[in-house]
């Protein structure tokens, strides 16, 4: 037998092995071939039944990016209400857990306990604990952002990130990528260029004006240019 495991393998094997010890197996081929299941493994599903081993067969194959009540249904044909108690007694003996999603307000998906959302599913730091867009939050980011390459002339995205740290207007931690993005919107806006320092391949954003503070004669990274050896 080749391919992925569909549903009526699922329950060919849940039917044949109500102790759990067994499950199928994928090999790299697509070949499915059975595996004794490990004791810890047999203890932890002990006492479920076969239409809550289905319902966890389902989650555990879609990883990080959880699976949707509706999308259950549809997969495991059973009804709502006996998904939903399933569902209860998966959570209760902490096999699964229910996450919001970024793709809709009240919207929520099922994984494994242990699994840490994929940021498809629970977005970044620039949302919410309910997976609403904090946009308020972002324009406080990319003004104190604005304001600190206005100051500084120009910055790389480790000095950058360095200051959204340590500047405390941030209750949770940004990462790099997150910074990043704050970087990629004012480039889009046009406040601010991304260039490449000559021979280094060193990202840096500048504002260079005419007058003020940064001016091409005070520029460290144009004279270096106009000194580089083509």
């Amino acid at each position: 037998m080749e391919g992925p495991p569909g549903e009526d393998e699922i329950w060919k094997y849940l039917l044949a092995n109500p102790q759990g010890r067994a499950e199928i197996f994928q090999q790299p081929n697509k070949t499915l071939v059975w595996r004794a299941v490990e004791f810890e493994r047999v203890e932890k599903f002990k006492g479920l039944t076969q239409e809550e081993r289905l319902v966890y067969s389902l989650i555990e194959k879609e990883g990080n990016m959880g699976l949707w009540t509706r999308d259950m249904k549809f997969r495991s044909n059973l009804q709502q209400t006996t998904i939903n108690k399933i569902l209860k007694t998966l959570q209760n003996r902490k096999l699964i857990k229910a996450v919001k999603s970024i793709a809709g307000r009240n919207r929520k998906v099922y994984m494994l306990y242990d699994l840490e959302p994929s940021v498809k599913v629970k977005g970044n730091a620039f949302y919410t604990p309910d997976g609403v867009f904090d946009s308020e939050f972002v324009n406080v980011l990319n003004k104190h952002c604005y304001r600190y390459i206005e100051q500084e002339g120009s910055v790389t995205l480790e000095s950058m990130a360095s200051f959204v740290r340590n500047s405390g207007m941030s209750n949770v931690e940004l990462k790099d990528e997150d910074v990043q993005q704050i970087l990629d919107t004012l480039i889009y806006d046009g406040k601010v260029d991304k260039v490449k320092d000559a021979g280094i391949s060193i990202p840096v954003f500048y504002m260079c004006e005419d007058e003020g503070d940064v001016t091409p004669a005070k520029c460290p990274y144009l004279t270096q240019w106009l000194d580089t050896k083509w």
